[in-house]
């Protein structure tokens, strides 16, 4: 099975003269436009220059009649259709032949108002509101279903006081303690020599009683 084979083209240019309006045997409309395009190419000097390139153009039935209507020398159109190759013979049997445009759409820009429809543009359908739906029977609502409700707060409990420890007390100074004096070292005596005798203390007597005034005399114990 062959690929299917793909005909469309599309171009954009201006008309290089007025459209001419004929019609065939059997009434149908026909109209032929030159349509010339411009395409960009470099020269020998390497700057780019501009290439016109000339297509014929037939469009049939009420486009064509919209076309040799609005349309004129000069004005701008967008073409959209197909490919036709065609041959002939001419009154010197020469057989010619060219490469044509038949169109499905011609599209008119650079409307001077704006206003006038494209060629075979359908116009467009007007808004036409639906007709009313009927509306739904209203349906029974069901009886509401109790809500629950959260119970009151209970009271709270007044705060227990909390135990709290008495303030360190000061604590006393500590007292000095009495430390016996170090004794003193005993000087050595040399060799062959008895050391000296201590020398004796002399004995401490206690203090004479004080006879109070009025009183006996108080003897203190005196020790043996």
């Amino acid at each position: 099975m062959s690929a299917s084979n793909i005909n469309s083209v599309t171009i954009t240019g201006n008309l290089t003269r007025d459209p001419e309006l004929r019609n065939l045997p059997s009434g149908t409309s026909v109209c032929d436009l030159r349509v010339a395009v411009n395409s960009s190419r470099k020269d020998q000097s390497g700057q780019w220059i501009d290439k016109p390139n000339y297509f014929d153009v037939t469009v049939f039935g009420g486009q064509a009649e919209s076309c040799a209507r609005y349309l004129g020398k000069g004005r701008p159109v967008a073409v959209q259709g197909r490919l036709d190759w065609s041959e002939w013979t001419t009154e010197r049997n020469e057989k010619r032949s060219k490469v044509s445009i038949i169109a499905d759409t011609v599209q008119f820009l650079g409307s001077p108002d704006g206003q006038q429809p494209a060629a075979g543009q359908q116009p467009q359908p007007q808004y036409q509101q639906p007709p009313a739906q009927p509306q739904p029977q209203p349906q029974p609502q069901p009886a509401p279903q109790p809500q629950y409700q959260q119970p009151p707060a209970q009271p709270q409990a007044a705060p227990q006081p909390q135990y709290q420890q008495p303030p360190a007390q000061p604590q006393a100074a500590p007292q000095p303690q009495f430390q016996a004096p170090a004794p003193q070292p005993q000087p050595m005596a040399p060799a062959g020599q008895m050391p000296p005798a201590p020398k004796p203390q002399p004995a401490q007597m206690p203090p004479a009683p004080v006879a109070a005034p009025g009183g006996p005399v108080a003897s203190p114990d005196i020790p043996f």
